[in-house]
Parts: structure tokens; sequence; C-alpha cells
């Protein structure tokens, strides 16, 4: 093994005007010049070839939310469709039950005016006056159980009408985003492009 390596230096002496003249000459700056360039290529390929990758990738999950945008506004669509369904189904409930509650009033009014006319001839003026204030109380108590029915109506609108507009909310919320994440950020984003 010595012998090798002392022959190999014997050659460099002999051969040492030909290798400072090669050494000095353009056509090793050439080759030099040449095997950087070529390590330089091959790098910028391997970078290139993972950023067409990661694109390539981000391009499918940019379609899947793209379909899922489609989705997400034809649901939109769909609830504010069944929205507009109920308010009308709430409305024309509340006008039945305005017409039922009316009907019923008058009927029940109707009748316990009869009943105090009825009862108005008892002779004992604490008996009277006793079932004179229950059938006052019952007249007028059908002014309460209205109200009360109307205040619900009116919460179960407002309940509705806040949870159609968190929906709202939600799915354009949803949809800003997915159009944001299609379209891209080109203003907050700077692009590096590799030329040859």
């Amino acid at each position: 093994m010595m012998e090798f390596l002392i022959n190999i230096g014997n050659w460099f002496v002999i051969n040492k005007d030909t290798i400072i003249g090669f050494v000095l000459s353009g056509q090793f700056a050439t080759l030099l010049g040449a095997v950087v360039l070529l390590i330089k290529n091959l790098k910028s390929t391997k970078n290139n070839t993972e950023q067409a990758k990661t694109l390539n990738q981000s391009l499918e999950a940019n379609k899947a939310l793209v379909d899922t945008s489609e989705t997400v506004k034809e649901n939109s669509e769909f609830l504010k469709e069944a929205q507009d369904k109920l308010k009308n189904q709430v409305n024309e409930f509340e006008a039945k039950l305005d017409a039922k509650m009316a009907m019923v009033t008058d009927k029940i009014n109707a009748m316990l005016e009869v009943q105090s006319i009825v009862y108005s001839t008892i002779k004992d003026e604490k008996v009277r006056n006793t079932v004179n204030n229950l059938l006052v109380n019952a007249k007028y108590a059908e002014t309460a159980t209205r109200a009360e029915l109307q205040r619900q109506v009116e919460e179960l609108k407002t309940k509705v009408a806040a949870q159609v507009e968190q929906l709202n909310k939600t799915v354009e919320t949803a949809s800003d985003s997915v159009v944001k994440i299609v379209k891209g950020d080109t203003e907050s984003k700077e692009e590096t492009v590799t030329r040859y």
C-alpha cells in the first residue's frame, strides 16, 4: 500500500508542470464551473419537484374545499327556504289561534254574562257578591291567558329567528374561509419562483 502512495506522489512530481498548466488554463475553470452548475441544477430540480408535489396536494385540498363550499351554499339555501316556510306556518297558526280564541272567548263571555244575570237574583248579598266576583274573575281571566299565549308565540318566533341567524353566520363564515383558501391571499404571500 505504501508503494502505491509513493508512486502516486512521484507521478504528481513528474507531471507537476502539466498539472499546473491544466489548472491555470481556461479549460479547468470551465470544467469546474460546469460541475458547480450541474450541482446547482440538480438541487434546484429536486426543490422544484418537491414544490410541485406540495402544490398538487394543495390543489387537491382546494378542490375538496370548493366542493364543500358548494354543499354549504346549497344547504344554506335549503335552510333559508325552510325558515321562510316555518315563519309562514307560525304566522298561519297564530292567525288561526287568534280566530279560535276570539270565538271561544265570545262564547265564554256570553255564558258568563248569562250566569251573571241568573245569579244576580240571589237574595243573600254576601253570596251574591261572592258569585259575582267569581264570574267577573272568570270573565277577565282569558285576557291573561291570551297574553301568555301571545308571549309564548313571540318567544318561539324570537328563538327561531336567533337560531336561523346563528346558522346564517356560521355558513357565511365557513363560506368566506373557503373562498379565501380557494382564491388565495395574494396580498400577504409572495411566491418564490426558481428560474433556469
